[in-house]
């Protein structure tokens, strides 16, 4: 885990990472043909650019995501004036899922899993707002 966060810190940086002293199962994350791309949305600040749109924002959470908290959600909504809709049960890849970490992260590799419904039903409600 170290050397992942060291070379995202150093992407953050806006510098390139040298993919050879990194860990086989790094390198696919750190290509270099992605790095520009990587370092310049890390630059970005998404409730910055989201206020910046003047535009009815949604911002949907599912409670089971290990990958973005709930609080981060929270503090996107209210930096956007957005409408937050936390979704229980659902996780980073839309979809319903266990608590546990385990069965959580099994899901990302079922393409057979639909999406969680209310997922579906809060975009299409938020869309059709008058």
């Amino acid at each position: 885990m170290k050397p992942a966060l060291k070379a995202i810190e150093t992407l953050e940086a806006g510098e390139r990472v040298d993919t050879e002293t990194l860990h086989p199962a790094l390198k696919p994350l750190f290509y270099p043909q992605v790095q520009g791309f990587l370092i310049s949305i890390m630059a970005k600040d998404p409730a910055q650019l989201a206020k910046d749109a003047a535009k009815p924002t949604l911002i949907v959470q599912g409670s089971h995501d290990i990958q973005v908290k709930e609080t981060d959600a929270k503090l996107l909504a209210e930096a956007t004036g957005g409408e937050l809709v936390v979704i229980n049960g659902m996780n980073h890849v839309l979809k319903d899922s266990p608590a546990n970490r385990m069965g959580n992260m099994m899901t990302y590799k079922n393409p057979d899993l639909p999406i969680a419904p209310e997922l579906i039903e809060s975009i299409s409600e938020f869309v059709l707002q008058d």
